[in-house]
C-alpha cells in the first residue's frame, strides 16, 4: 500500500496513518520526502539529501508503521507500507 503525501504550508505537519489492518503484527513502512527551502526553489533534497542526476547510496527511511511521521514545510513524498493488505484492496 503506498499513501501519498502533501504538505504546501510554511509549518511541519504530524501525520499518523489509521488503517485498518495495518500497525498492530510490526509492519514497517519505508517513507520518501522530497523537500524545498520554499516552493519556487531551484533545489530539492530526498530524505535530507539534495537530489543529483543518480545516486546509488540512497535508501528510504524505515520505521514501524504505528509511529506517526512529520511532513515538513514545502514538502511531498508517499510511504509505502511493507506487505500491507487493508481490507478495502483484498475486497472481492
Amino acid at each position: 500500500m503506498v499513501v501519498p503525501f502533501i504538505n504546501v504550508g510554511s509549518e511541519a505537519v504530524t501525520v499518523t496513518l489509521d488503517v485498518p489492518g495495518i500497525g498492530s503484527d510490526g509492519a514497517t513502512r519505508n517513507e520518501y520526502h522530497f523537500t524545498a527551502q520554499a516552493l519556487d526553489a531551484v533545489s530539492m533534497q530526498l530524505n535530507g539529501k539534495t537530489l543529483t542526476s543518480y545516486d546509488e547510496d540512497f535508501s528510504p527511511i524505515a520505521k514501524p508503521v504505528s509511529d506517526a511521521f512529520t511532513a515538513a514545510p514545502y514538502s511531498f513524498g508517499f510511504v509505502h507500507v511493507v506487505g500491507a493488505q487493508p481490507p478495502a484492496c483484498t475486497a472481492r
